[in-house]
């Protein structure tokens, strides 16, 4: 389940969850399981976040930094992963329906296992 505090921050902005991860490069956000679909998190500094089981259907991530994110389980469908950074991501059992993930950093890269 996702870390109250980490999803707050995430709504308040994009802006503001930027400033608040360089200012804590070391935290892992939690947002496993979070209820983020459609949401706009273009530009998102998602590195090392654990967003497992999370629905982010038709949710913009473009240009989003993903990498070594944990979307294992996420609903992506729909979602704008166009130009992401997707190196070391886990989208095991991800479903990606209808996935943008044009020029995405590392596409060809990412280990995809849909079931």
């Amino acid at each position: 389940m996702a870390h109250r505090e980490h999803l707050d921050r995430l709504n308040q902005g994009i802006g503001v969850w930027n400033a608040w991860r360089r200012q804590h490069p070391a935290i892992q956000p939690d947002l496993s399981g979070a209820y983020l679909a459609g949401a706009n998190l273009r530009g998102a500094n998602l590195t090392n976040a654990n967003l497992a089981e999370a629905n982010l259907r038709r949710a913009s991530l473009y240009h989003a930094d993903l990498s070594h994110a944990n979307l294992a389980g996420a609903n992506l469908m729909g979602a704008d992963l166009a130009k992401a950074n997707l190196r070391g991501v886990s989208l095991e059992s991800a479903d990606l329906r209808g996935t943008n993930l044009s020029h995405s950093i590392s596409e060809q890269e990412a280990c995809v296992r849909s079931e």
